[in-house]
């Protein structure tokens, strides 16, 4: 505990703040935005070469899933059959709940299809663009949240760097331990409290309970802050030890 930390890259701290979260609405950016150009494509042709068959209804089902939370997801099937440019099709697609009610086994429809490929067609009217117009405003929503979620913690690495090497260096006392009520991979996350020796006050970033032990209360830190006061003081167990070439000046807002 004595060994004095080593510097962190901004990617490090960038990192250490979770910045990696902005893959998750980025993978699902990428991957809405996938469905949007597939169901576009599909409108374009249906549009631009499509035809219209009967459908016979021949069977329907309803299933329902839940996930890891206990959310349930119901979702309508139905099972058709039509006859289109020379050749049977019996194929099955998801449908809305009110299109489902309306159909009964056995009864009929209209259906678009593409006159060069059957197979690519349309049992319930507008379902394609719907679904292309939801999943480019979901594809665009997710995309924002990955895109600022990565501006907000590439800011607060940059501005902890500059706190680390532009700002003094102080002696800390930790004060207590703070619950933040998160947890990663199902491990309980905290903060160290601290008082520096000008009385100011600070946290540490998150660290597991486990971590707590090396850092009872009465435990001394090293801290670095800002003599303005216009950044938050940072420990140097999360940022790493200043560089040699820092210079001890105030720190200028990120």
């Amino acid at each position: 505990m004595d060994r004095a930390p080593t510097p962190k890259s901004t990617l490090r701290l960038f990192l250490k703040l979770a910045g990696w979260i902005a893959l998750i609405p980025l993978l699902i950016a990428a991957v809405t935005g996938g469905i949007a150009m597939s169901e576009g494509r599909k409108a374009a042709r249906l549009a631009g070469d499509g035809a219209v068959a009967v459908a016979t209804i021949t069977d329907k089902r309803i299933t329902v899933t839940t996930d890891s939370d206990g959310d349930e997801t119901t979702r309508y099937h139905l099972d058709f059959a039509f006859a289109a440019e020379r050749r049977d099709f019996r194929m099955s697609t998801t449908v809305g709940r009110g299109f489902y009610n309306r159909l009964q086994v056995g009864e009929t429809t209209a259906l678009r299809y593409w006159r060069p490929d059957p197979a690519v067609n349309e049992i319930e009217p507008g379902a394609t663009t719907r679904t292309v117009w939801v999943t480019k405003i979901a594809s665009a929503l997710a995309l924002a949240a990955g895109l600022f979620w990565i501006q907000r913690c590439w800011r607060r690495a940059r501005r902890a760097l500059r706190v680390r090497d532009r700002g003094v260096r102080r002696r800390a006392t930790v004060i207590g331990h703070l619950d933040t009520g998160v947890s990663v991979n199902k491990v309980r996350q905290y903060r160290l409290l601290w008082r520096d020796e000008t009385g100011a006050q600070g946290r540490s970033w998150h660290l597991p309970r486990k971590r707590l032990h090396d850092w009872p209360e009465g435990a001394e830190l090293t801290v670095y802050a800002d003599p303005a006061g216009r950044l938050p003081a940072v420990w140097d167990r999360d940022v790493g030890a200043a560089r040699a070439a820092a210079a001890h000046g105030a720190v200028r807002r990120g």
